[in-house]
């Protein structure tokens, strides 16, 4: 079992909530701040709810737990709503975790991946993809070179998964007498091109290897590879 795209399907409604959030609140539509409370706390509960048959999937999930919730906290803070103080009041990190540390500890969390954890690393990445910020929110530099070996350490895996869905393209490449460079290197466009790729991913239904897919064929086309 491919437990990266197992993971990643858990997380995905959340992630399609916090991008419609940040959506509306841009567009003026009102989020009122029980209703967010409640869909937040709804969608923990299926999350944990998912894995639960799962020993391997439940481990994994309680280590992107706390990630997932403080991304959600960050969301909402930073997303111009005009609850947005009073949410400080109401973080699902203190709720949860009896902590306010989030936007240390995320990157302690990404400090510390290996390449084993590639799991972790694809929902580390997504959250900084989708906005998270953090201690580093004025330090984009810094914010640059964290999502770029958080990355870095996905690259083996996507690698295998374009391989997986188009193999024919590394034959034609092959015979150009050129190969495809397994490391993707992001930097400039991760917030806007993975940003919509997620999104695309999440309002289509698509898995998590059909999202690879997309992300080379616009890194190429970037002439990022």
């Amino acid at each position: 079992m491919d437990y990266t795209t197992e993971l990643f399907k858990v997380a995905a409604k959340e992630f399609l909530f916090l991008s419609s959030f940040r959506q509306k609140v841009r567009k003026g539509v009102r989020a009122d701040i029980e209703d967010a409370a409640a869909d937040l706390d709804e969608i923990f509960r299926e999350q944990a709810s998912a894995v639960r048959q799962d020993p391997r999937l439940q481990a994994l999930y309680d280590q992107a737990r706390y990630p997932l919730v403080v991304l959600a906290d960050e969301i909402l803070i930073h997303s111009g709503w005009e609850f947005a103080r009073d949410w400080q009041d109401r973080l699902l990190e203190e709720k949860y975790f009896r902590s306010n540390i989030g936007g240390d500890q995320y990157f302690a969390i990404a400090k510390e991946l290996r390449p084993e954890d590639v799991e972790l690393a694809s929902i580390v990445y997504a959250g900084l993809a989708l906005g998270f910020r953090g201690k580093y929110r004025e330090r984009p530099e810094k914010l640059a070179e964290v999502r770029k070996n958080t990355y870095r350490l996905l690259s083996e895996y996507l690698a295998s998964q374009s391989d997986k869905i188009t193999p024919e393209a590394y034959t034609v490449m092959a015979t150009a007498g050129k190969r495809l460079n397994p490391v993707v290197t992001l930097g400039r466009v991760a917030i806007v091109s993975f940003g919509v790729l997620i999104g695309f991913w999440l309002l289509t239904f698509l898995s998590w290897a059909a999202l690879v897919g997309e992300i080379r064929n616009v890194a190429d086309k970037l002439g990022v590879l």
